[in-house]
Parts: C-alpha cells; structure tokens; sequence
C-alpha cells in the first residue's frame, strides 16, 4: 500500500502530488467542489495483519488549493470496496456526500453491506464547518452492494448508483436513483425501470450526463471484459430479431419477438395491445442513444405516468 499521489493535467506530465496520511488501498475519492476532494475509508497498513492491512474509518480532506491532507470526520462503519459520491440540492446549495456498500471487519461474514452513511455541507464550507461534519445513517440499499459505481447526472443534482457485486456474490445489473434536498432533511433513493444489460462490478464510469429524451438517462460504463459502447449493427423489430458483434445484451432483455408480448422498456411495439399488462406503447422512446440494437424511431413499453407523447 502506498501514500503516493500523482496530479495529471491536459497540458504536462504526471506530477508527484502531496502524500497522503497514510498508505491506502479499497477506498475512494470524491471531489466535493473544485477545490475539494475527500477520501473516505479502504485499508490501510497495519504491521499486525502483516501484508493484508486493516479497514479504516477515516477519511482525509484535500484542499486542492493549499495542496495539503487534513482529517476529515471517521465513518461510523469501516469499510472497503464501497462507493461513493456527492450531490448538490439545487435550491439551497447544501452538498451531500453519500458512502453506500462496500466491505466491513465488522461484520461476522464477507457478505456485502446494505448500509449508507451521508455527510451534510453547507454551501459555505468554510474549514469549522469540515472540523465540525459528522457522518449520519442513510437509508439502507435493498441488498448488500460492493464494487458499485457512483455517477453524477444533471450537473451532479442527483447520483445513479450501477451495478455492483451483490450480497448473493452476483454482479448486478440494477440501477438506483438518489435525490437529497435539504428541505426533506436527507436522501431518498428509487430503483430504476433502466437496469444495465449484464450484471457488472469494479467498472469504471464517465460522467456527469444530461437526462435526454423523457426519462431516459445515458452513461458509459466499461471495464477490462466488456464494453457497452462494443455493440454494433444491430436490428430488433417485432418478428425479427438479428444480431452482430461481440458482448451484446441477450435480445430477450430488449426486444420483444413475435406472439410475445413487450416488458418494460422492450420494443418494438405497435400499440398498446402488444405490451404487458398496464403498460402503454411509447413514442420513439426506445433507448436508442444507449443501445445501437434501437433506431431513433423505435416504441418501447413503458408505464402510463412516463410515456412519451409524440408531438
């Protein structure tokens, strides 16, 4: 483990930046404002546990400015392999730094963790207030995640949690929506309709993206197997179904054959009549931007309350 950090910038090399406290690995970095960034737990060395080091609940507050660590408020639970991330209320500034997952010594099993813990700033964030922060309890995620993946949308208004490797040791492909307004006192998360078409874990995702279209929300995701953006030359039409390339999703998770009736966000559909149930046939509202097996002009199933109407 080590304490080095290195700065990169679009016009030089890579340069040594300040050290961190302590050696670490298993932790996570979130830039708060331009200014600064938190790093939040993983393992760090411990000369008892030899080699393999200790989970720490510590966190270190980087000022980009002063180019220096200072210690930040302790977690409440120590933990690796967790996700993190912060988001802005648009209305009163207050900036909320969520940790979500991950790993803890604590816990009698290797099972992922369901808990959260959010840190609340003002948007004065003058340096008695950082002294002065404390981590809270947030609401528990539905199931234990590790190695999931934070992502900003709307200018970091709200945050997408992805993925993940679940409790059940399984990488998941579901999609969690988190809002935190200071008016309400907290955050609140939704699962998403969107999931991801395989299960993913230890990712990388690029952001921060605009919402397009009605509620359809576009984020890159990659890693060292598979990447999203690989799929090419794909057709999926009612009857038909055609497919080439490499690492695509299964075509039963997007299109919806002939005799079948449509799921959510499946297409194409024609009418109502050939989707599932209470759903309702959309309006060029398939995911076309994210999966190239749609056209700009393909209807997918969708729920009343978010279909899209053509003008």
């Amino acid at each position: 483990m080590q304490d080095t950090v290195e700065t990169i910038t679009l016009t030089d090399f890579p340069q040594p930046g300040p050290a961190l406290p302590l050696g670490l690995a298993g932790h996570c970095l979130v830039k708060i404002n331009d200014s600064l960034i938190l790093a939040i737990g993983g393992r760090f060395e411990s000369v008892s546990m030899e080699n393999l080091g200790q989970l720490s609940p510590r966190t270190f507050w980087h000022s980009l400015d002063r180019k220096s660590w200072i210690t930040g408020p302790e977690l409440d639970q120590r933990r690796e392999g967790h996700s993190c991330g912060a988001t802005m209320d648009p209305n009163s500034k207050t900036v909320f730094v969520i940790v979500a997952g991950g790993f803890t010594v604590d816990e009698p099993s290797a099972d992922s963790l369901a808990t959260t813990e959010i840190l609340t700033l003002a948007s004065s964030m003058d340096m008695e207030e950082l002294e002065a922060a404390a981590w809270t309890r947030g609401p528990d995620l539905p199931e234990g995640l590790s190695f999931a993946r934070f992502a900003g949308v709307n200018d970091d208004s709200k945050l997408l949690l992805i993925g993940g490797n679940g409790a059940d040791n399984k990488y998941k492909r579901t999609i969690y929506t988190w809002t935190c307004f200071q008016e309400v006192g907290g955050c609140q998360q939704s699962l998403s309709r969107r999931r991801l078409p395989s299960g993913r874990s230890g990712f990388v995702v690029l952001g921060s993206l605009k919402d397009i279209n009605c509620t359809t929300t576009t984020t890159k995701i990659s890693n060292a197997t598979a990447t999203i953006t690989s799929i090419i030359s794909q057709t999926c039409a009612r009857g038909k179904t055609t497919t080439e390339g490499q690492n695509i999703p299964s075509t039963s998770q997007l299109c919806c054959h002939g005799g079948q009736l449509c799921l959510d966000a499946q297409g194409s559909c024609r009418r109502d009549a050939d989707c599932y149930g209470d759903l309702v046939c959309g309006c060029a509202n398939c995911q076309h931007s994210f999966y190239s097996v749609f056209s700009s002009r393909d209807n997918c199933c969708t729920k009343t309350k978010e279909r899209c109407f053509c003008k």
